[in-house]
């Protein structure tokens, strides 16, 4: 145990999606979109075209659900309901925690993000 608790990339990763992981039972929330629904909406019914299109193409925005925890460590490490995503800084990692609404310019406080999931 103390070597888990002296590796601080270990605990650091294992802290990070405990503290972010949802506490309270949630069903089928976000809900997921159905075919119909993903061919209605286009570039929006796709999460990734819809990153792309607010951060790459600076188009709309994104909003965070409602129960979704995020936090972020000084080694740069976002996380994000109990995954764990790689982000260029420390300052776009806390930009995105502290801010409800996400544009390409950074929610406000300037810059593009780069953001990449990591297993």
């Amino acid at each position: 145990m103390n070597n888990f608790l002296d590796n601080e990339d270990r605990w650091g990763d294992f802290f990070g999606r405990v503290v972010s992981r949802a506490k309270r039972a949630r069903f089928d929330y976000p809900s997921h979109l159905d075919s119909s629904d993903t061919d209605l909406l286009g570039v929006w019914g796709d999460p990734q075209s819809a990153v792309r299109s607010v951060f790459e193409k600076n188009r709309g925005f994104l909003v965070q659900a409602e129960g979704v925890v995020f936090a972020y460590n000084e080694a740069g490490a976002l996380f994000v309901n109990g995954d764990k995503f790689e982000v260029d800084t420390v300052d776009d990692a806390r930009r995105i925690c502290d801010n409800r609404c996400i544009t390409g310019e950074g929610g406000g406080g300037g810059g593009k993000f780069k953001v990449r999931q990591i297993q």
